[in-house]
């Protein structure tokens, strides 16, 4: 049997059809907490690389500093290798460049010479960061977060809270919601905790079960970011 993971690198990312839930629960519920994300400066390029080769998500929250976690965008994956693949091919950044992901704020690097750095050695991210990316409230219904991925089709929803980054969902979170919930209700008596994987194989059976669909939307959404 394959897994969600498997099916959705094989076929795309999950869709949800016309049929409507109802899970009494807001998407606080379902969301992630333990966040990977980019901090508009403070970051070397050697970082960065590090970063991309040591995950696979499609792209990454933006935040001033990981202390106060205020959102200013999203990066994708695609858009962040091409910047530094330009950068170090065109202008011969080295990997300790400075990163700056705040397009609004040149005054970061403007002042690098203070610290006895080379002002051309840092990359401006500015450009390619998503400033308004799809953000809910933590206490949102999970079914009208469910709405808009079936409706817009993003890689994933940030939930934000004045302001601050408090975490991110996926379908394929919701889709891990449900079989849990529905491996509960089947058997409460013995029930012991499934495992990552056991849980990725429900995800799948419950999608197929519940009518939801596998659509094409390229490679691009081949992992859960």
């Amino acid at each position: 049997m394959f897994t969600a993971d498997q099916m959705i690198r094989l076929n795309g990312f999950p869709f949800l059809d016309k049929e409507e839930y109802s899970f009494g629960v807001p998407v606080a519920t379902v969301m992630r907490k333990d966040l990977v994300v980019i901090t508009s400066s403070g970051q070397r390029l050697d970082e960065i690389d590090q970063m991309l080769s040591e995950t696979n998500f499609q792209g990454f929250p933006v935040v001033q500093d990981r202390k106060n976690m205020i959102l200013l965008g999203y990066i994708g994956r695609s858009e962040l290798r091409y910047a530094i693949d330009k950068a170090k091919h065109i202008r011969g950044v080295s990997n300790s460049a400075h990163c700056f992901f705040n397009g609004d704020d040149n005054s970061n690097y403007s002042n690098l010479d203070n610290f006895g750095e080379s002002s051309s050695n840092f990359i401006d991210f500015g450009q390619f960061i998503d400033q308004t990316p799809i953000t809910v409230h933590p206490r949102l219904p999970l079914e009208t977060v469910m709405n808009l991925f079936k409706k817009l089709g993003p890689r994933v929803v940030l939930i934000e809270h004045s302001g601050k980054l408090v975490g991110l969902v996926t379908v394929k979170d919701v889709l891990k919601y449900i079989a849990c919930k529905d491996a509960e209700g089947a058997n409460r008596a013995t029930a012991t905790g499934s495992t990552e994987d056991e849980y990725d194989i429900l995800a799948d059976t419950n999608s197929r079960r519940r009518g939801l669909t596998l659509l094409e939307l390229g490679r691009r959404r081949g992992s859960d970011w």
